[in-house]
């Protein structure tokens, strides 16, 4: 029974600190990857619990034994190696380590989308083991036994309706989970179309540098006409003193595809506001922005 409960409030956490780590902006870069950490911990340490079936069902993968397990142990696999290589992918691109000779923008991809697919490995074991789910819930919380006293005097529930039920307590926290990993592979592919797209190109220090031209003024004399100057039979003291007058200058700005170029160079377009989107956040002026997204 103490064991059931362990590895209920163990999964419980290793699922809830899980969702959190995809909410970076809500975490900052600091604590998402001391948060990481943590939740590779907690699987390390579930699957310490459970490698007796482990062995077991590997020793009779080929045997006599339910498709249910050969199953959940395909799906255990997938998710402790996804969680292997997120917490691997996680500490090359860290700021512990702060590797510059790496390709940050591929190793963040590959970063999110293991993150993404190990979530939906998870969800889909959720649902595989919802009854357990609900069961050990309600020993943790002890609610199964005033549960059955209320239900045992009216006898008109039907058992498929409590199933039912209990079935969409687990839903809830699946649907929360899927809703996060579509969100999330939404904006991881959005991400790698945008790192890689051909009107950026990649810098020497990882960042991204737009491809802006610089505007290029040049002076431009405008000469007014229509205007008949005669020649004065008697110059001026003025006139013979003062040395003529050169014709205004101004500025123009040049047009590039349509378009008014403008002075401003933004080193990165993304404008981040808050460190937690880029390892690379800087806010020297202290405006509450990126210096990399600001005008130099």
């Amino acid at each position: 029974m103490k064991s059931q409960k362990t590895n209920w409030w163990l999964d419980a956490i290793l699922y809830a600190g899980f969702l959190v780590l995809f909410f970076l902006d809500l975490t900052g870069i600091e604590l998402h990857q001391w948060l990481g950490i943590i939740i590779g911990f907690l699987a390390l340490a579930h699957l310490v619990l459970h490698v007796d079936w482990v062995v077991t069902i590997i020793g009779k993968y080929f045997g006599k034994i339910p498709n249910s397990a050969r199953i959940n142990l395909l799906l255990d696999t997938g998710i402790g190696l996804g969680f292997f290589l997120i917490i691997f992918t996680g500490i090359v691109m860290s700021t512990w380590l702060n590797l510059t000779f790496i390709n940050y923008t591929g190793w963040k991809s590959a970063h999110a989308l293991l993150s993404i697919f190990t979530l939906f490995a998870l969800l889909i074991k959720l649902l595989f083991h919802w009854k357990w789910i609900i069961r050990t819930a309600g020993k943790c919380f002890l609610v199964e036994k005033r549960n059955q006293a209320l239900e045992q005097p009216a006898m008109v529930q039907s058992v498929s309706k409590k199933n039912r039920r209990e079935f969409l307590k687990v839903g809830v926290a699946v649907g929360v989970g899927a809703l996060i990993g579509v969100a999330q592979l939404h904006k991881a592919i959005e991400d790698i179309l945008f790192d890689y797209s051909g009107g950026y190109a990649k810098s020497v220090d990882e960042g991204l540098i737009p491809v802006e031209n610089v505007a290029t003024v040049e002076p431009v004399q405008q000469v007014s006409a229509g205007i008949d100057q005669q020649p004065s039979a008697v110059p001026s003291l003025e006139a013979t003193e003062m040395p003529s007058a050169q014709p205004p200058v101004v500025p123009t700005a040049e047009l590039v595809n349509n378009q008014p170029v403008t002075g401003c160079q933004v080193r990165c377009p993304r404008a981040c506001s808050y460190p937690g989107r880029c390892r690379r956040y800087t806010d020297s002026n202290g405006n509450g922005k990126c210096d990399y997204g600001e005008c130099l």
